[in-house]
């Protein structure tokens, strides 16, 4: 019946890099604007403006845009590591072996040039996305100055995990 349809397609979804892309994009996105918001609560506030920091606080903000980044991160690293994972279990480097001793030449020996640079892409765009959010995180908010700066480097951060679908 119906219920089948539905069950396919969402499973199909998960399958299309598309989606990752669409979830890492709008939640690293989020995490940048909830960012702003953190610089912009007092101004928010006196005119009256209802945001997450100034409803629930900057240390909430920071724990928001912190899951947002988390979230942006898995997406985009899931979509670039993904296609290796049947590599491992069909016959290719045993999961075991990858895992216990982690080696470039195992890892190489997996990947394409191709996936390779999404993978770095993405690895490298949201690992800054992460630190500069975590750091943040642990001021609750309160450095203007990390703010901005997470701010800034965010656009590239997005824009590395962008490349990373190309």
């Amino acid at each position: 019946g119906l219920g089948d349809a539905a069950t396919i397609s969402s499973f199909s979804i998960l399958k299309s890099p598309l989606s990752f892309l669409v979830v890492a994009l709008f939640a690293g996105i989020m995490s940048r604007e909830i960012l702003m918001d953190i610089t912009d609560c007092e101004g928010d506030a006196q005119a009256g403006i209802e945001t997450v920091p100034v409803r629930y606080g900057k240390g909430v903000a920071s724990r928001v845009a912190l899951g947002c980044s988390f979230i942006s991160a898995m997406s985009a690293c899931g979509a670039s590591l993904i296609p290796w994972i049947p590599r491992l279990v069909e016959g290719g480097e045993p999961l075991r072996n990858l895992i216990a001793i982690p080696s470039i030449s195992s890892i190489t020996i997996l990947l394409t040039k191709s996936q390779a640079r999404r993978a770095l892409l993405s690895v490298a765009g949201s690992g800054m996305l992460l630190q500069r959010t975590y750091s943040v995180w642990k001021t609750k908010g309160e450095d203007a100055n990390l703010c901005e700066r997470a701010i800034r480097e965010s656009l590239i951060s997005v824009l590395l995990v962008l490349a990373s679908f190309l």
